[in-house]
Order: structure tokens, then C-alpha cells, then sequence
């Protein structure tokens, strides 16, 4: 009896093995849509993400920071990083992050 079980979790590990390599898990995305759109030119400056570092904890380096909402500031870094999500950031990679004009003081 043991050996039966331990033959059929071996055949379903198999099994499962096999679809996970053919066919994948994860969702698949279309970026084809993303990258068609098109848009303005946007200002960026390239940086090397350290451990722990976020896009608007980069931003808050940069100087003040703009007066510019979070959403814009990850639409603007997802289609500079060619659909590049902020979640998919790696420690040492270098990434382009947009420049915004802060507003002037008077």
C-alpha cells in the first residue's frame, strides 16, 4: 500500500513537473500593448538601486520632492524601464528614474 501511495505522488509530481516546464505558472502579460502607446519624452537619471531602496525613496533623494502624484511617478517608471514594475527591482541593477522639474519658489 505504501509503495502505491508513494508511486502515485511520484507520477503527480512528475505530471505537475512537466506542465509547470511546458507551460508555466505565472499569468503571462501582454507588454506589446504597453509598449505601442505612445508618449512624451520624459527627463530621467540612471541609478543604481542598493538594498532596500525604493522608487520614492530614490525620488525623496533627489532633492525635494516633486509635487508630482506616486501614481504618475510609477507610470513614468514602469514605461522609461520598458514595463519594468517597481516591485521587480533588483539590488545592483541600474534603472532610469524620472526627473521632474520642482516648481520654483517666489
Amino acid at each position: 500500500m505504501k509503495r502505491a501511495i508513494g508511486l502515485l505522488l511520484f507520477g503527480i509530481s512528475i505530471v505537475s513537473v512537466f506542465v509547470d516546464v511546458r507551460f508555466g505558472t505565472l499569468p503571462s502579460t501582454d507588454k506589446t500593448t504597453e509598449q505601442v502607446v505612445t508618449h512624451q519624452q520624459i527627463p530621467y537619471q540612471e541609478m543604481i538601486v542598493k538594498r532596500g531602496d525604493t522608487v520614492l525613496s530614490i525620488m525623496e533623494r533627489q532633492g525635494a520632492f516633486p509635487n508630482v502624484s506616486i501614481e504618475q511617478i510609477v507610470q513614468d517608471f514602469i514605461r522609461l524601464n520598458d514595463g519594468l514594475t517597481p516591485e521587480e527591482m533588483k539590488p545592483g541593477n541600474v534603472y532610469k528614474f524620472p526627473v521632474y522639474e520642482l516648481p520654483n519658489s517666489e
